[in-house]
Parts: structure tokens; C-alpha cells; sequence
């Protein structure tokens, strides 16, 4: 599977999502705006009891009980919204991502360790429009990017990273 990789901001800091693209697919990346905080509030919150595990046959529900799922996830009104459930839907998924990701940025081939030492290396917000967020789109370029196989390969060897970026975050591009 092609992975089409995009870098959001997140608003308490750096986040980083993938979605699946077509093959030769663009898509523009997705800015997480301050607002994007308050939509994913009012987005169900999983049961922290039941971990979002898509091949453990647990259903993970909100406080009212209601199941939340990527479909769950596809009603956000926002990108933004819909883009944080789904992360939240899928920790472990995410957290193998951003581990991959962080590791290239930051470490080995430290492919923006310079434009990004105050802010993702020093685990702190990027600046949107800044030389690390620049960096980092440049390096998650499907075929170009320093960073795109590492990653690719870290979330295609695990069920719930292609799960996010597969199912998940793919209904919110289009928002």
C-alpha cells in the first residue's frame, strides 16, 4: 500500500498524520488551526478503559456509551475534527508514526534536526509556515521525501497505524 503522508499542527504540539493516497495522488496538508481544539472536544471520547484496538474485538465507546469508530470519527464537521478522533481512535497507531517520523526528523538521518531543534526535536508546537514545518512536508514527499520510507515501512507493520491512515483519516481530506 501507498501512503500518502501530510503534517498538521496541532495546538499543545507537533502532530503528524498519514492518510492513504492513490498512487501519484496529492494532497494539500492539513493545518490544525486553534479552533480545530474546541471541534475535537466535542467529538466522543473513547473509554480509556477499553484500549482502540481494531483486531483485539473490543469496541471502544465514549461516556455515553455510544461506539466510536473511524465512521464515528468521518461525521467532524472540521478536517481538523475529524483528523484528531481518529488519533485519539487510534493511539497506538499514531504513537508508531510519530515515533518513525520524530526518529528521521530528529535523530537518524536527522533529515530537519537544524530548521526543527526548537520546536519538534525539543518536543515543542511548529510554527506553521515556518523553515521546520517546511522541512518536514519536504520530507514526507511520497518517492522524494528523506523521511517517507522509514515511516511508511514503521505504519505498514502495524495493524492499527494502516488502520488510521488507511480508514480513518482519509474521509477527513475532503472536509
Amino acid at each position: 500500500m501507498k501512503l500518502l503522508f501530510v503534517f498538521f499542527l496541532a495546538t499543545a504540539g507537533c502532530a503528524t498524520a498519514v492518510s492513504s493516497g492513490n498512487e501519484g495522488g496529492d494532497a494539500a496538508p492539513p493545518k490544525k488551526d486553534a479552533g480545530a481544539a474546541a471541534d475535537a472536544s466535542k467529538q466522543p471520547t473513547a473509554d480509556a478503559s477499553q484500549p482502540p484496538t481494531a483486531d483485539s474485538g473490543t469496541t471502544t465507546t465514549d461516556d455515553a456509551g455510544l461506539v466510536v469508530d473511524d465512521s464515528t470519527c468521518a461525521t467532524a464537521t472540521t478536517k481538523a475534527g475529524c483528523q484528531q478522533c481518529c488519533i485519539k481512535l487510534h493511539t497506538t497507531g499514531f504513537g508508531v508514526y510519530t515515533q518513525a517520523l520524530d526518529s528521521c526528523l530528529c535523530t537518524s538521518p536527522a533529515a530537519c534536526a537544524t530548521e526543527c531543534a526548537t520546536e519538534t526535536c525539543a518536543n515543542k508546537p511548529t510554527t506553521a509556515g515556518d523553515a521546520c514545518e517546511t522541512c518536514i512536508d519536504a520530507a514526507l514527499v511520497q518517492g522524494t521525501g528523506a523521511c517517507y520510507d522509514a515511516v511508511a515501512s514503521a505504519c505498514q507493520g502495524d495493524v492499527d497505524c494502516t488502520d488510521m491512515f488507511g480508514t480513518c483519516i482519509p474521509p477527513c481530506q475532503s472536509k
